[in-house]
């Protein structure tokens, strides 16, 4: 795990022990769908240095050289320009479709807002970060590939029908709870499926 996250203050050492990524997108998100945890780089071409529980997240922006250029928020609307995102074509769309639009982009940032009791906390993924990159080339329609699957996944998680079918948060939090005294071998294995088998019985 050493070798995966990087040495960096951001990191929670509570989370730190349980990541375990199912999920790559670029050097930009991991992603841990049996925890429900994502890591982040937070600075430039750096290993993924914070982790946030997935229930923390409440919405998102993007930016791009200064400019915003859309996001959504926890109500499911979109905000900063109304940009809807698709699969491609979406940052792209959303910078040459202005009159005058730059064909350089300097800043590209990834905004993460995140709610800790009461307290929005924001986090920012520096995409592009005071480099020149031009929107024709490869190395942009890679980067713009990225940002899309981030921001798919970033509306999904915001989705209200995407739990309608998944177990009753507190029963899910009593799970998620259990599986980390797994994890601290504060518990053993047969005790963690009788525990589990008790809670789903109820």
């Amino acid at each position: 795990m050493a070798t995966f996250l990087g040495k960096n203050k951001y990191i929670d050492k509570s989370l730190e022990h349980l990541f375990k990524p199912t999920k790559k997108i670029g050097k930009l998100m991991w992603i841990d769908d049996v925890n429900e945890l994502i890591a982040i780089a937070v600075k430039d071409g750096m290993k993924p240095n914070y982790i946030f529980k997935i229930q923390n997240y409440i919405g998102y922006s993007v930016s791009t050289n200064e400019k915003d250029i859309g996001g959504k928020s926890g109500l499911g609307r979109a905000i900063g320009g109304g940009i809807l995102f698709g699969p491609t074509g979406a940052i792209v769309g959303a910078v040459t479709g202005k009159k005058g639009a730059e064909s350089i982009i300097n800043n590209l940032m990834i905004d993460i807002q995140l709610n800790y009791n009461g307290k929005t906390v924001s986090e920012k993924i520096p995409v592009i970060l005071f480099r020149k990159v031009k929107l024709n080339s490869a190395e942009y329609k890679k980067i713009e590939s990225e940002v899309s699957e981030i921001v798919i996944i970033l509306d999904n998680l915001l989705s209200p029908t995407i739990n309608q079918h998944t177990v009753p948060s507190t029963l899910k939090q009593e799970l998620l709870d259990l599986k980390e005294l797994l994890d601290l071998d504060i518990i053993s294995e047969n005790e963690f499926t009788q525990h589990k088998e008790k809670l789903l019985k109820n």
